[in-house]
């Protein structure tokens, strides 16, 4: 962390993504670990980092709050011992994975900080 008159290393992630969840967590983690090892105090991901960009995608890999992605991101910054802005990821309102309702989240750690505002899918 940085004290007044200091100067904060931030870090922006631009990164490929796959349809796989899992393995863009790990590439997102392994992209943290990296700018870290750089010396940033700040890393932020990219919008929808987690999954392709497109509204089939983001209900297919939609989750409830504190799922794998807070899980994958929350762990990355206490083993980082860095901030950490997790972009936007699609996150299931309330435990309805049936509607086409969701939220785009992002999610500031540290604090535990989570911004959100709701958007709705129409296909």
């Amino acid at each position: 962390m940085t004290h007044k008159g200091e100067i904060m290393k931030i870090a922006l992630i631009q990164m490929a993504v796959c349809p796989d969840k899992t393995t863009n967590l790990t590439h997102a983690s392994d992209l943290i670990r990296a700018a870290t090892a750089s010396g940033a105090d700040l890393v932020m991901l990219p919008e929808m980092f987690c999954c392709e960009y497109n509204n089939n995608a983001f209900l297919e890999n939609r989750e409830p709050a504190g799922g794998a992605i807070w899980q994958s991101l929350s762990h990355a910054a206490a083993t980082n011992k860095v901030w950490l802005i997790g972009g936007s990821f699609p996150e299931a309102q309330g435990n309805e994975r049936s509607t086409r309702r969701l939220r785009s989240t992002g999610m500031a750690d540290r604090q535990r900080f989570t911004a959100r505002c709701t958007f709705s899918i129409s296909m």
